[in-house]
């Protein structure tokens, strides 16, 4: 990830936007370009059961989230 790049977290599940963040166990991450909007998707992982979300989240180097 470049500095022009913010790491971001979206909860999801089949494909979809998970509707509610705080109850989200599986999360998408991409980078996204500041200034165009570009983004790449980085990979899709399950929170482990045992782990708290934001800090799994922020283990991930996690900017914003959506």
């Amino acid at each position: 990830m470049d500095s022009n790049s913010v790491h971001i977290a979206v909860p999801c599940y089949d494909g979809r936007i998970f509707p509610r963040f705080d109850g989200a166990s599986t999360f998408c991450f991409f980078d996204v370009d500041q200034d165009s909007g570009a983004h790449t998707l980085k990979e899709q992982e399950m929170c482990p059961e045992k782990d708290e979300v934001c800090d799994w989240l922020a283990r991930h180097r996690v900017e914003g989230g959506i």
